[in-house]
């Protein structure tokens, strides 16, 4: 995601903080919270990876706990700021017609939108590299209704060059 698609305001706990004040202090707090948006298609530099797929009529809780690997390829020199999460849908079961749709920012925005996970520094990308990785994705103890994740990669298949690793809470 390019940087340029952050909105000029961070919207914390319900209030809003404007960008131009310094809040430097806020930020490993803020980066560690995913954000709900509609993402801009133009802002997507790599391809997509699948992470989970989910039999909806048959798919348990403890199935939402999972740690999946990872490859995306740069499509451009750019800066990374952040990883955006969407799913895809498909209702056809005893249907005589199917329902498909996809939250991906390619497609038309739909309410679900897309989960952006801010890193906490943008990271300079080269159109060809492969960021390879895994996230993790475990129910909160505290909140049942709340995400840990982690993500974590590294570049070109180096697993000594590990370009981020950050844990984030979706509530």
């Amino acid at each position: 995601m390019k940087s340029s698609v952050r909105k000029t305001y961070i919207k914390i706990q319900g209030r809003f903080f404007f960008v131009g004040f310094k809040m430097s202090c806020m930020k490993s707090s803020v980066s560690k919270e995913p954000c709900v948006a509609n993402v801009e298609p133009n802002a997507i530099i790599s391809t997509s990876s699948c992470i989970k797929r989910l039999n909806v009529n048959k798919c348990k809780k403890e199935d939402l706990n999972f740690i999946s690997s990872f490859k995306l390829k740069i499509n451009r020199n750019d800066k990374l700021t952040a990883i955006v999460a969407y799913f895809d849908i498909l209702f056809d079961k005893n249907a005589t017609n199917k329902v498909e749709f996809s939250t991906s920012p390619a497609h038309q925005s739909t309410h679900w939108k897309q989960t952006v996970f801010y890193l906490e520094k943008p990271i300079e990308v080269t159109e060809g590299q492969v960021l390879s990785g895994h996230i993790s994705c475990y129910k909160n103890i505290k909140d049942s209704r709340s995400l840990d994740i982690r993500i974590e990669a590294t570049v070109d298949g180096d697993p000594d060059n590990i370009i981020f690793d950050q844990e984030y809470l979706l509530q």
